[in-house]
């Protein structure tokens, strides 16, 4: 993390990151779905907060990519393999939290009722 790369044209990305110089268009269609193409911005010189509209992410491709630096634009990787959203993405199907019913919570308050009444049946 913290490694400076150029995000060359139809390379996929490998790592999240922030466009630091340049511009990039971005498929992000294997992460989000969406099919038209996404337009990122490099982060404005002596901004400290990174955007959405600065973020690049890992599974996506890069159709278009231009800069100051070789003409391409240039990344900082913030993050790489199960960091990433697409590895967060994978780990969240592969790994479900479990589903909790309140029919689970609430099944000894039945036992307990039919337990009484079976008691004043009897």
């Amino acid at each position: 993390m913290g490694d400076l790369l150029r995000v060359d044209e139809q390379q996929e990305l490998l790592c999240d990151g922030f466009l630091l110089d340049g511009t990039a268009v971005l498929d992000e269609s294997a992460l989000t779905g969406e099919p038209m193409p996404v337009h990122k911005v490099a982060v404005e010189e002596g901004c400290k907060d990174f955007d959405r509209r600065n973020a690049v992410y890992a599974g996506t491709r890069c159709i278009q990519s231009s800069g100051s630096s070789d003409e391409r634009a240039v990344m900082v990787v913030s993050a790489i393999g199960g960091l990433t959203t697409k590895g967060q993405m994978i780990r969240l199907v592969m790994f479900p939290e479990p589903v909790r019913f309140k029919y689970h919570d609430q099944l000894p308050l039945v036992y307990l009722g039919l337990f009484v009444y079976a008691l004043l049946l009897s």
